[in-house]
């Protein structure tokens, strides 16, 4: 798949009467209470409960090796994928994603102008976009009149793949 058969893709699906944009924090509480996704604490603040599990697994981060990739020091937790398994696992986001209940926040990585990053991010569930919305910078409404991303970043943890399909996948793109 082309790279902007996958832009053409996420702007259809972000584009749906049930996706949710640049939504302020009371907004997000909102939902995440009314979606059952946490509860309020007795101080006001919203608490979301992850499951036994927290993070990450240190042996689950994947970064597509191709010419951008130069620079990574591969070893046991950056581990390399092909761009083939990256093409199917976002195939499989995508059709997971079609006709839920998105929230997507447009955000800045890096204070300084000249060196931040404009991020796009999609969420599935409304506390994970407030997660974001206070990790990152926010732009001015003016900011965000021409707001083209130069990253997205897709956040499916209901999206359940079986580790078997893509260690499959990852072999038969690496022959």
């Amino acid at each position: 798949m082309t790279k902007a058969t996958q832009v053409a893709e996420l702007s259809d699906l972000i584009c749906g009467e049930k996706v949710h944009t640049n939504l302020g924090i009371a907004q997000l509480v909102e939902f995440a209470l009314q979606r059952a996704e946490g509860v309020l604490a007795d101080n006001g603040a919203l608490n979301c409960l992850t499951g036994s599990r927290t993070g990450r697994s240190p042996k689950d981060r994947f970064i597509v090796k191709d010419a951008a990739a130069s620079h990574v020091d591969w070893n046991d937790i950056n581990q390399p994928c092909s761009e083939n398994l990256f093409d199917n696992i976002y195939d499989k986001a995508i059709e997971y994603l079609q006709g839920r209940e998105l929230f997507v926040q447009e955000l800045f990585a890096g204070a300084d102008p000249a060196y931040r990053l404009k991020v796009r991010f999609v969420n599935e569930k409304a506390w994970h976009n407030m997660f974001v919305l206070n990790q990152f910078v926010r732009p001015t409404a003016r900011e965000r009149e021409n707001f083209t991303p130069d990253f997205t970043e897709i956040c499916v943890p209901g999206l359940k793949l079986d580790p078997r399909w893509t260690a499959q996948t990852q072999m038969l793109s690496s022959e």
